[in-house]
């Protein structure tokens, strides 16, 4: 479903589409990786669709469209018992005209982030700097967008401790940076698992 969807991208015309392997070390060091890759391009955003989502052309024109520093699409958290969005809410309801909601973060599955995001987060968080030990670009510093931590921040909505992923450490990062996380209700991807999609749900965002 997710190649077809890129092949779909890919052939629509409105796109030119470059291909990177990446492997080793796990989904934080991989998602660092690219996004180090990305900066060292011209190029303005970066789409970041994982491989176990299906989308169409047109939702990427509609994130696109949307002209934001982060904007993502909606889609289904993998739990058979619990339909819910791969999001966390902030308390905001969606605007009803626009379908943009904010929030505390979103699922890296399908998000449109802007070069600036990650020069900001650079120039304003510099303990994410690191320097890179892999063969590939070993001693250039690069930086730690995404990590998973412990995070106890009540300022930030996180009363207790709370074990983020990388990419809810990421929008964590972006919102101190001054950014707002928003979400495109009306973009939703499919969430697969094997020959399972995963269903979205129509409520709010908890």
């Amino acid at each position: 479903n997710y190649h077809a969807s890129v092949l779909q991208l890919a052939t629509c015309g409105r796109y030119n589409l470059a291909t990177t392997a990446m492997g080793g070390g796990g989904v934080s060091i991989a998602r660092n990786k690219i996004a180090a890759i990305y900066l060292d391009t011209k190029a303005d955003r970066i789409f970041w669709p994982d491989s176990d989502v299906s989308f169409t052309p047109a939702d990427v024109d509609a994130l696109w469209d949307r002209d934001l520093p982060i904007v993502g699409a909606f889609y289904a958290h993998k739990d058979a018992k619990e339909v819910r969005w791969s999001a966390r809410g902030a308390g905001k309801d969606p605007d009803p005209e626009t379908g943009l909601v904010e929030l505390q973060a979103i699922g890296m599955g399908g998000i449109m982030i802007k070069r600036e995001v990650f020069e900001t987060m650079a120039r304003k968080l510099p303990e994410l700097a690191y320097k890179e030990d892999w063969t590939d670009g070993k001693g250039k510093v690069k930086h730690a967008f995404f990590s998973e931590a412990v995070v106890h921040d009540p300022a930030n909505g996180f009363t207790e401790p709370t074990l983020l992923s990388e990419d809810w450490m990421f929008a964590y990062h972006a919102r101190r940076c001054g950014y707002t996380v928003w979400g495109d209700t009306r973009v939703q991807f499919g969430h697969w698992e094997g020959g399972t999609c995963f269903p979205v749900q129509t409520g709010g965002v908890s």
